[in-house]
């Protein structure tokens, strides 16, 4: 994504939400949820009043999928899958054998 694309998307995200984004540090260990909560507390009164901005370090892709593919797990192998594919006229769809 372009750093455009992020700050827009992170603009539509809920007050809460910026926030957390902010207070979180992914997948490291926390040494209590209440850790957690302090954090947001303190970052809300940090930011009251004014507009919360994208971490530099926050983004994402944008993926645009032209086939995509569904399978549900049954017994003696005999899953059902399902493969859509978009073309120029939209997406279709077939059933596959496992």
């Amino acid at each position: 994504m372009q750093r455009e694309d992020s700050n827009a998307y992170f603009a539509t995200r809920d007050r809460e939400s910026q926030l957390s984004t902010w207070m979180s540090q992914q997948s490291r260990e926390l040494t209590s949820f209440d850790q957690m909560e302090l954090h947001v507390e303190k970052l809300r009164k940090d930011y009251v009043g004014r507009e919360i901005p994208r971490p530099s370090y926050w983004g994402g892709y944008a993926l645009t999928p032209t086939r995509i593919e569904f399978r549900l797990a049954r017994e003696h192998r005999r899953h059902w899958r399902w493969e859509y594919v978009r073309d120029a006229s939209g997406w279709r769809n077939r059933k596959l054998f496992p």
